[in-house]
């Protein structure tokens, strides 16, 4: 572990506990602890943003250009614009599952830094800024519409086994967990579809082929195919329920699996670790 990704524990940790002191917000109604989570929660995306700063002065196409580097900013924005709606909107429920989402992603930039020590020379085009920004802010809608799935799941799931008092005036209604769910999602993949289009062009420009079937290409296929068929689901069914979270669900583990999986695999174009 680098010094420079060593300093990321520290946002790592103040999401962690950030989180856990939302959950304890939500569980036991304690105002004070939505306070210190807010807090807390602020002072990590704080030193997380600082680090990207410093990134950013240096070499802007630094910042993504490695898996770890990449899943860190996509944390750091999500905890940022959390931590921003939620002093907007008060909606402190959402961060008992958005933080640790950031947690785990700090953490593992932390343990997995990259080999390489320079910026390849392929990244540094005008195609990576029409690229690379829609794709990675399509991941950090997609990050927020699991978190709001997975809680929205957990209402059903508490409603169902009739735990009305576990959650009346503490978690949002499960249609407002819903619309957001939607909301979230569709920006994504709007989002996500501008990437992948940004992308191919810029294959063809580099690689002589918009599309190569390699595995980070097939995997975000995979996810934006996923979340087509959501929203399919969502707008021309008309459809609600549990069956659209579990899309979602299954959405994001494509994600994981873009930025995890494929950036360790072998031969792949996409890999600059």
């Amino acid at each position: 572990m680098t010094p420079d990704h060593a300093i990321l524990l520290a946002p790592a940790g103040a999401y962690l506990v950030s989180g856990g002191l939302y959950a304890w917000r939500v569980l036991r109604r304690h105002r004070p602890a939505g306070t210190a989570a807010l807090i807390v929660g602020a002072v990590g995306a704080a030193i997380h943003g600082v680090t990207f700063a410093v990134a950013l002065a240096g070499d802007p196409h630094a910042v993504a250009a490695t898996v770890s580097s990449a899943v860190s900013l996509i944390c750091f924005l999500t905890a940022a614009v959390f931590l921003t709606a939620n002093r907007a909107f008060r909606i402190e429920a959402i961060g008992s599952a958005v933080l640790p989402i950031c947690f785990a992603g700090a953490l593992f930039a932390a343990l997995c830094p990259p080999t390489a020590q320079e910026t390849p020379e392929v990244l540094r085009s005008a195609w990576f800024f029409a690229h690379v920004p829609p794709a990675l802010l399509a991941y950090v809608a997609f990050a927020f519409s699991f978190a709001v799935a997975g809680m929205y799941l957990g209402e059903a799931r508490l409603l169902r086994s009739r735990k009305v008092a576990a959650v009346i005036g503490v978690l949002p209604p499960l249609d407002q967990l819903e619309n957001a769910m939607y909301r979230t999602a569709a920006f994504g993949f709007l989002l996500l579809t501008v990437g992948m289009a940004t992308g191919a062009l810029w294959a063809q420009s580099v690689w002589g082929s918009y599309w190569s079937w390699e595995p980070k290409q097939t995997a975000s296929l995979a996810t934006w195919l996923v979340f087509a068929t959501y929203l399919h689901y969502r707008v021309v069914r008309h459809a609600r329920g549990r069956n659209g979270a579990w899309l979602i669900v299954i959405g994001f583990a494509c994600v994981v699996l873009t930025f995890v999986a494929t950036g360790l695999l072998g031969d792949d174009r996409h890999r600059f670790l």
